[in-house]
């Protein structure tokens, strides 16, 4: 039935809560810990790691350095010194465009990425020029 509250009235009981036994939540989290051992380990196994072979800080990185490129300073340059200066590195020139300068015209004010940027071999450079 329920609790008594008040005059004439009753509070229904609380469900029965169903609890799991200490040996259902043992089995349980057993079992989730082999089936991530058994993951991991198979994940190993398919990649061949673990032991021999290269070390992984060796090949990647020098890799990884040959096929990049500083981006040169090329601000107060003319714009096909500029270009010319972007091919000898391996770069191209993505956009041309023109912006209020100080500078003479058809000189570069800026480039993107900025100079010392290390970028991808063939990547391109937007010069921003001084108008004509």
């Amino acid at each position: 039935m329920g609790r008594p509250y008040g005059r004439g009235h009753t509070m229904p009981e609380p469900p029965e809560r169903s609890e799991l036994s200490v040996r259902t939540m043992l089995l349980l989290g057993g079992g989730g810990a082999l089936l991530v051992a058994v993951v991991l380990g198979l994940s190993l196994i398919l990649r061949g790691g673990g032991g021999g072979g290269t070390p992984a800080s060796s090949a990647p990185v020098s890799v990884a350095t040959a096929s990049a490129v500083e981006v040169p300073q090329l601000a107060g340059l003319d714009a096909a010194d500029a270009a010319s200066m972007l091919n000898q590195r391996h770069l191209a020139v993505a956009a041309r465009i023109q912006v209020p300068s100080a500078l003479h015209a058809g000189r570069v004010v800026r480039t993107y990425p900025t100079a010392g940027t290390l970028v991808p071999l063939n990547s391109g450079v937007t010069l921003y020029i001084s108008p004509r």
